[in-house]
């Protein structure tokens, strides 16, 4: 096996369109539509593969700037540590999910604690404005699949993403 991982899914997807698509009936058509996904599905995870080392520093930028907008106490230290780690350019992608993951729940734990009334709807306010730069990421993220209703609107993947360094 070849450990190069474009060259891996390259040689999956030849495989898929010139031996396996051929050998499946025209009749069913779930199995050619499913087909037909799981070979776009392999293009876009090729295409973005040399792109997840940003996407994971921008996810990762989108929760700091997420919890510093939700205002909790105590998220001081989970948000240094976040800082510290996104600006480690050593720091692997694992490492860095596990800080986004736990400023996350820490967000998770404020909504949940959260009392009713007007600071509520200030924090959820905050978090919903707060949680647009990484709407836009997904969005741009998963464009070429071809469900978004309006393109255009989405700003580009290279503008989301020139903040982090991969």
């Amino acid at each position: 096996m070849v450990p190069d991982i474009d060259l891996q899914l390259r040689v999956v997807l030849k495989a898929l369109r010139d031996v396996v698509a051929p050998a499946i009936d025209p009749a069913n058509r779930l199995a050619v539509e499913q087909l037909h996904l799981s070979i776009a599905t392999l293009g876009m995870v090729q295409a973005r593969l040399p792109l997840a080392g940003a996407r994971v520093r921008a996810e990762l930028a989108n929760a700091i700037a997420l919890a510093e907008a939700a205002g909790g106490a105590g998220f001081g230290s989970l948000v240094a540590a976040a800082k510290a780690a996104l600006d480690d350019p050593r720091c692997n992608a694992d490492a860095l999910e596990a800080q986004k993951t736990q400023l996350l729940a820490a967000v998770s734990g404020l909504v949940e604690d959260a009392p009713d009334g007007d600071s509520a709807d200030v924090l959820a306010r905050a978090i919903v404005s707060a949680s647009r730069p990484q709407f836009d990421l997904i969005r741009a993220w998963c464009l070429s699949a071809g469900f978004e209703p309006d393109p255009e609107e989405v700003p580009a993947l290279e503008t989301l993403l020139s903040g982090a360094s991969a």
